[in-house]
């Protein structure tokens, strides 16, 4: 594919692009500068526009830059870039800023590195318009035409529907989830992490923000299955099927119900080497999209659990969330060293369990 061509393209010889004719490459690439707002411009899926401020075709394959601004509440479906490299720079507003597990707070200036194969996706949580700087490394063609084809979709075909087939078709980069504002709501939103530059185009520094009585830790992990999310629901939720899939299961109380508000259920497992009772009561049971649930059990903290069920083509993304509050003193220090590192193995070996337990099924129908 070419540079991009709409409006006044950043490559043609014309007078939005300086081309500094004094120097070459050893690639066969000339240096160039862009005046403020010069670029192709088209309107992108969150509200706002891409400025294409270097592509492709002028950098030899070496990087893709945009300029991108971004309504208020809006940001892409969550995805991951196999080829490239993403770096983002921070201008204008206030971002949320998905980074694998881990939820910060981006202000102006921030900057935001994300290796290649990292799930991510952001979202502009201000009151106005938000502006940012992002480099794909090397470039893709891909991603630059994906914009292109989705500003030329008509108003009413346009949305997260359109990203993901676009994107798919593209090849341009793989969506994995839904956009923020669908998965971390911001009023459910605990605990984030703000990531403040000390001084203008420094690095992020990480620095928690505690709630009243302590730092709420979020851990957050998803899979997606080819089995509708009516049928995952059906088999996840129902307490027969819990020893084919929950990770260090032993047993699980009589009189132990699971199906609406209210329900309690008490479950031995295995965690960490020890065996632990664990205390369930439900929050929310909506059929076929989400459960949401409280746990406590001795020696840990007392914890809320969300699963998710999110339908995705002719499947669905099961996205497992625990929040709990990380203690004092040395218990503190299990929690920050260990505890989320259990979390995180029980989340994956849920996913391959019930991997298994799914295409078993499978072959029996």
């Amino acid at each position: 594919m070419s540079a991009p061509s709409r409006a006044a393209s950043p490559t043609s010889h014309d007078a939005i692009t300086t081309t500094l004719r004094g120097a070459m490459s050893q690639h066969g690439m000339r240096p160039f500068a862009l005046a403020p707002a010069d670029g192709t411009t088209v309107e992108n899926p969150t509200g706002g526009v891409t400025t294409f401020k270097a592509t492709s075709d002028q950098s030899s394959g070496g990087l893709t830059v945009i300029e991108g601004v971004s309504a208020p509440g809006e940001g892409p479906p969550l995805h991951v870039h196999r080829e490239q490299d993403e770096f983002i720079y921070t201008l204008d507003g206030t971002f949320r800023v998905r980074l694998g597990d881990d939820l910060i707070e981006a202000l102006p200036g921030s900057f935001v590195f994300i290796p290649r194969n990292t799930p991510h996706t952001w979202q502009n949580i201000g009151d106005g318009s938000a502006r940012f700087i992002a480099t794909l490394s090397p470039a893709s063609v891909e991603f630059e035409e994906f914009f292109l084809r989705y500003a030329d979709l008509p108003p009413a075909e346009r949305g997260p529907e359109a990203f993901g087939r676009l994107a798919a078709e593209m090849g341009a980069m793989e969506v994995s989830g839904p956009p923020l504002a669908q998965s971390h709501p911001s009023d459910r939103l605990l605990a984030v992490t703000r990531w403040t530059p000390s001084r203008p185009g420094s690095i992020m520094a990480g620095v928690a923000i505690p709630p009243n009585k302590g730092t709420v830790k979020r851990v957050e992990a998803a899979h997606r299955y080819d089995v509708p999310a009516e049928r995952g629901f059906a088999f996840i939720t129902d307490t027969a099927n819990w020893p084919t899939y929950w990770p260090g299961f032993v047993r699980l109380d009589e009189g132990s119900v699971w199906g609406a508000v209210g329900d309690t259920s008490r479950l031995t497992t295995r965690l960490l080497g020890r065996k632990r009772e664990l205390t369930m009561t439900v929050t929310a049971f909506e059929p076929n999209r989400l459960v949401t649930y409280t746990s406590t059990q001795p020696g840990l903290p007392d914890a809320r659990h969300e699963r998710h069920f999110e339908p995705h083509g002719d499947g669905f993304v099961y996205r497992l969330v625990v929040e709990y509050e990380q203690r004092g003193g040395v218990a503190g220090l299990f929690d920050r060293l260990l505890l989320d590192r259990g979390i995180r193995h029980a989340f994956q070996s849920t996913f391959a369990a019930l991997e298994r337990e799914f295409e078993v099924s499978a072959q029996g129908l």
